[in-house]
């Protein structure tokens, strides 16, 4: 419970310093990892879906100091990390269901961190009720961070300002299977993958007293992917509480992590919580 309460609560301090460190010298982005979904979509056509949650991200670091001038780029790494979402969904069928999230970001970056669209279709147990429940499901993600600051005396005597971005794109598919029990919670379980693409740059200003010249930085292209396995569980019906216990698989080559494991290889256990309205 202790380890549950640490990753759920992660994810609002994450937004909480989102918005009183946007001024930070470390360039670093929470990158989306597999999308995961119900097996049950649940909702009669035409109709509307919304909920919010915390779920699982990849925390890619490029440098942790953007205003150096060169910045380090050789100490890349990656970590665990969690954000918040909302998420909405539009069922155009009992069957077929299309949808969005959005995640929060910092003041720099408008307070809008990330985007996604998503697409389920449940091929076994359409509709609500008791009975074995299949889907089938995918998305596409973007994410962003943009940091800025200036630096005074490091680099000439009158100092640069400078400002900093990077950007993820997400692909991610997977499927999930379960049961519904009669007046009871949807149990199932669900596997999914994502492949993850970073990129970024670096901008320095000319000095303020003109000796040192702008400076850009084209930051080197990074991919990796990530694998989930879920075992969750659905509580309700028009209003569901949901909570899933996640095996994660994250594959960065070349780069380090906490737990390394072959050069950006790392496992491990995290928990998932949300709320769906209908």
């Amino acid at each position: 419970m202790k380890r549950n309460l640490q990753y759920v609560s992660g994810g609002f301090l994450k937004f909480a310093l989102l918005l009183s460190l946007s001024g930070c010298n470390t360039l670093e982005l929470d990158v989306p990892g597999p999308l995961i979904e119900s097996p049950e979509i649940g909702a009669a056509s035409g109709q509307l879906s919304l909920g919010l949650g915390v779920d699982d991200a990849t925390s890619f670091t490029y440098t942790t100091d953007a205003s150096l001038r060169p910045p380090n780029l050789n100490a890349a790494e990656i970590k665990k990390s969690a954000y918040l979402f909302g998420r909405g969904g539009y069922a155009v069928t009992e069957w077929f269901e299309i949808g969005g999230r959005l995640m929060p970001g910092s003041v720099q970056s408008a307070f809008i961190g990330g985007a996604g669209l998503t697409a389920r279709a449940q091929l076994v147990g359409v509709g609500p009720g008791p009975g074995l429940k299949l889907s089938v499901y995918g998305g596409l993600f973007g994410a962003q961070t943009n940091v800025s600051g200036d630096q005074n005396g490091t680099f000439g005597p009158g100092g640069h300002t400078w400002k900093a971005q990077a950007r993820a794109l997400v692909s991610t598919a997977g499927t999930s299977i379960g049961y519904r029990f009669p007046e009871g919670p949807l149990l199932y379980v669900a596997g999914s993958y994502a492949d993850q693409k970073v990129s970024g740059s670096i901008d320095h200003d000319r000095s303020n007293d003109g000796l040192s010249p702008a400076a850009s930085y084209t930051l080197s292209d990074i991919h990796g992917s990530t694998r989930t396995a879920a075992l969750g569980a659905r509580f309700g019906e028009k209003v569901q509480l949901g909570l899933e216990v996640r095996a994660i698989n994250r594959s960065w080559p070349g780069l380090s992590t906490p737990e390394t494991r072959g050069g950006g290889e790392s496992t491990e256990g995290v928990y998932a919580l949300s709320l769906h309205f209908r």
